[in-house]
């Protein structure tokens, strides 16, 4: 077997897969092979998910290393929730778990799977970080701070967005954001806004 465990922080929220994918060949720039939704199976438990290919996705990636290295992608989205405090990193614990082959009934054969040979893991700590964004306005020609600025975040599609105290992004209709108006900013008297 060949598996992908993520045990999230408290203070993550699981979103949900956004896709899982080979690459062969070089990491950076290699070629990547899309795996179907019947080539890995996804099961949440909690703060836990675990993406597990199954005997098709076995076998397309064993194939595929055969000729060449072979990296899998698991890619998914999370969202900070608001007990988060700015500034500060949440750790969570990644492990790649993988267990014998069964290519071989021949007991002596190094890919025969020994059902109690432990597996294997290869575990990772990737961080999550908080930021806390400040925004201060200075007039151009003498640089004092200008109170009472106001001013707009745009996304990148050039729609205004605005940023809740708990990190939500909103965008139009959204939560009680319905005018243009309730999008944009200002700053305090000494120049500053704190976008969380």
């Amino acid at each position: 077997h060949y598996r992908f465990q993520d045990t999230f922080d408290s203070r993550l929220s699981y979103q949900g897969l956004e896709e899982v994918y080979l690459i062969t060949g070089n990491a950076g720039n290699g070629t990547r092979v899309a795996l179907s939704t019947s080539e890995y199976k996804e099961t949440v438990e909690g703060q836990k998910v675990t993406v597990e290919l199954t005997s098709s996705g076995l076998a397309r990636a064993e194939g595929l290393v055969k000729n060449a290295d072979t990296w899998l992608v698991v890619r998914y989205n999370t969202v900070i929730k608001k007990e988060a405090k700015p500034g500060e990193h949440i750790e969570n614990t990644v492990y790649l778990q993988y267990g014998g082959y069964e290519d071989s009934k021949d007991p002596n054969d190094p890919n025969h799977h020994d059902p109690n040979r432990p597996e294997e893991e290869n575990p990772d700590k990737p961080y999550v970080y908080t930021s806390d964004i400040e925004v201060h306005k200075k007039d151009m020609d003498n640089g004092t701070d200008l109170a009472g600025a106001e001013f707009q975040l745009l996304d990148v599609s050039g729609q205004p967005i605005r940023i809740g105290k708990d990190g939500t992004v909103y965008t139009a209709a959204q939560n009680g954001y319905n005018a243009a108006e309730d999008y944009i900013m200002e700053t305090g008297a000494d120049g500053k806004a704190r976008l969380h």
